[in-house]
């Protein structure tokens, strides 16, 4: 119905287009110079394996720990983004970078998984999914101790320029990268109003990370 801009009663809705969006994605997802492109991305990366207990158990276990920032120091990191010309998104990122170096103690170029979101033109009122994970490499030459915290902000906006349309790698084809240790380190940044409301009732918005072993 969506697609055809009505229902079986007749009544008429705006055209859907996210059936094209999906065909375009499945024409255009692992083709050979989209593999080639990450493969040769991922040549010095190596695991990034952080050591944790041994779970004696046998059963996964999901922790969850929440850190929220006041709103007097929200204000200076925007703050500081402008002035640093960079986003909060990228500088959050950048910080994920050192901390997971800082944790792990590696000195090699490593990967995290991002969150690729974004909305083809034309897909304004379409109802979907628009998210997609993709890779993120850390060099080590971005994350020394003589480097510039401002030049590794410009690093992760020109990666993802870099990386153009070539972003269209599945998660499977990604799981066979090498550099792919047993945890996997997600980044996500949200940054929006995370209350709705339907029928009159306002609820907040949770967000619920999947159910995957060594998701982190």
């Amino acid at each position: 119905a969506y697609q055809q801009g009505k229902d079986e009663t007749g009544i008429e809705y705006p055209v859907d287009n996210y059936h094209d969006y999906i065909v375009y994605d499945r024409t255009h997802f692992d083709t050979a110079p989209v593999l080639s492109f990450w493969k040769e991305r991922f040549k010095q990366v190596e695991p990034l394996d952080i050591p944790a207990p041994f779970n004696t158990s046998g059963k996964g276990e999901k922790v969850h720990h929440r850190i929220e920032l006041d709103s007097n120091l929200w204000v200076q990191v925007k703050n500081y983004c402008a002035e640093v010309k960079t986003t909060p998104a990228r500088f959050f990122k950048g910080l994920y970078g050192v901390l997971l170096k800082r944790l792990s103690g590696t000195d090699s170029d490593f990967a995290i998984s991002d969150i690729f979101a974004g909305r083809p033109a034309g897909h304004e009122v379409s109802i979907g999914c628009y998210f997609q994970q993709v890779p993120f490499i850390f060099r080590k030459k971005t994350l020394q101790p003589t480097s510039q915290i401002t030049d590794l902000f410009e690093y992760v906006r020109s990666f993802r320029k870099q990386m153009g349309d070539l972003h269209t790698i599945s998660a499977f084809k990604q799981s066979q990268l090498p550099g792919r240790g047993r945890l996997n380190f997600r980044f996500n940044f949200f940054n929006f109003d995370n209350t709705s409301e339907l029928s009159g009732d306002r609820g907040r918005i949770e967000y619920v990370s999947p159910d995957v072993s060594g998701l982190v």
